[in-house]
């Protein structure tokens, strides 16, 4: 929640007025109308189904500019993932 890009002034190369000069009560409310409401879900349904013992992947998919702060970027798709590579390496090797 201390992330500086979480309700960023600027997007890219695009200024976000509304984001611009928050004070913290107007910050921590974007945060609690948006992203709080996303995070808390998302968990609780990870943690229902742990709690079950239901086998649990998160997937989840973002767009993004094929040119990046006036940078090409050179892929087409990405996966990002954490240590655990169980579901990433299958998908890595399928794309390539």
């Amino acid at each position: 929640l201390d992330a500086p890009d979480l309700v960023p002034p600027v997007s890219e190369t695009t200024a976000i007025p509304g984001n611009t000069d928050l004070s913290d009560k107007q910050r921590a409310a974007r945060i609690d109308l948006a992203w709080r409401p996303f995070h808390d879900t998302i968990a609780g349904i990870i943690e229902q189904r742990l709690a079950r013992g239901q086998e649990t992947r998160l997937v989840s998919v973002h767009s993004f500019t094929p040119v990046y702060k006036g940078r090409s970027r050179p892929w087409h798709i990405g996966i990002i993932h954490d240590d655990d590579r169980r579901l990433a390496a299958p998908l890595i090797a399928a794309l390539q």
